[in-house]
């Protein structure tokens, strides 16, 4: 607070604990300073250390409990688990879930199990999303948001791969999310984007060691167009014995053999990229994206369909017998199912009832 003839004044107003440090303090050690102050108690922080040193983990923050996570239902499908050094509500499976509704600067938080938020490189802006926010990205040389090396599928039977999609062109190839690197010989393990007005998915199985598989699904494969330019559009990729099959606004598309049945676990150096990959062998992404999911398990048609519907921000209970919504009731979007009705025979008798039909969104 002394008067330095270099400024105009000195400092005006009170001052407490002022601390010159030789070291470089970590985010959460001045966290711990913020709340507790340099000679207050130790705080401790959700990280599976003793950060407090009272011989308990991670203690107070409710951790293994059921929870609601941050999606379209009220259902308690979630645990309480650490990541980023707070206590996070997940929701079983989803090993990484990048929403996109606020920016910590350049961090993109990570909702899901593994707690790896992604660093944005450059030429990537906060936007708006499909429900709330989303990414807008560039396009250029290095407009990616970096997650770190996790190795998520690796020997895997299963996957989901999901997102919800704006592309500003439909020429060329672009990547949405990837573990893909070419500097060791068993690199190149997953990448899933667009190719021209549809989608690809490369994976290494364990069967084919080497060499990923890439497939298409897109206006040169039985897919046909599944894109329009400008437009949100749902994607994902779900793999199970075998095969990758493409959805596209919660509905299948067509599948697709991967000759292997194991997902090939990530190498060393190989990251998680939003928007691109190290490899380089494809585009870097341009437009928006949004709501980006890996999950280490096979969702099912009618959870794909569930999920096109809540990751937009809608309740949907589905036809199915069970209370989706977890609203303690059951297909009440569908009033008129067990109603009498007339079936596609000759006669004028409502001999028939309304059941779910096999979509769960609709009654036959």
């Amino acid at each position: 607070g002394a008067r330095n003839p270099s400024y105009a004044d000195g400092y005006h107003g009170d001052l407490d604990d002022v601390v010159l440090y030789t070291s470089a303090h970590s985010a959460d050690a001045v966290a711990d300073l913020a709340v507790r102050g340099p000679n207050g108690d130790a705080l401790e922080f959700c990280n599976g250390a003793d950060d407090d040193c009272d011989a308990q983990l991670d203690e107070g923050f409710g951790l293994g409990a059921s929870c609601d996570g941050a999606d379209g239902d009220a259902c308690s499908l979630g645990t309480k688990q650490c990541g980023a050094g707070i206590a996070r509500c997940v929701d079983t499976a989803m090993a990484a879930w990048w929403p996109a509704d606020t920016l910590a600067g350049v961090r993109v938080r990570d909702e899901g199990l593994l707690g790896a938020d992604a660093l944005i490189e450059h030429d990537v802006t906060g936007a708006a999303g499909i429900s709330g926010g989303g990414l807008l990205f560039g396009g250029s040389a290095g407009s990616i948001a970096r997650a770190g090396a996790h190795n998520v599928f690796g020997g895997k039977t299963v996957g989901t791969w999901a997102a919800w999609i704006k592309p500003s062109t439909l020429t060329g190839d672009g990547v949405i999310v990837s573990a893909h690197d070419a500097t060791t010989t068993l690199g190149r393990t997953w990448a899933f984007g667009r190719d021209d007005d549809g989608l690809f998915f490369r994976a290494r199985t364990s069967e084919t060691t080497l060499v990923p598989k890439t497939v298409l699904c897109n206006s040169s494969s039985a897919c046909g167009s599944q894109l329009t330019a400008g437009t949100w559009t749902h994607v994902a990729v779900v793999f199970q014995s075998g095969n990758a099959t493409f959805y596209v606004n919660g509905v299948a598309k067509s599948t697709f053999s991967l000759d292997g049945f194991t997902l090939a676990g990530t190498q060393a150096g190989e990251e998680l990229w939003l928007g691109g990959d190290q490899a380089g062998d494809f585009s870097p992404w341009a437009g928006g994206l949004d709501d980006v999911r890996l999950y280490t398990s096979a969702l099912s048609a009618a959870e794909m369909t569930l999920l096109y519907y809540t990751s937009r921000g809608q309740r949907l209970d589905l036809c199915d017998n069970i209370d989706n919504d977890c609203d303690l009731a059951t297909d009440e979007e569908y009033p008129t199912k067990a109603a009498a009705c007339d079936g596609t025979d000759s006669d004028l008798c409502a001999k028939g009832t309304w059941t779910c039909a096999a979509d769960g969104v609709a009654l036959e």
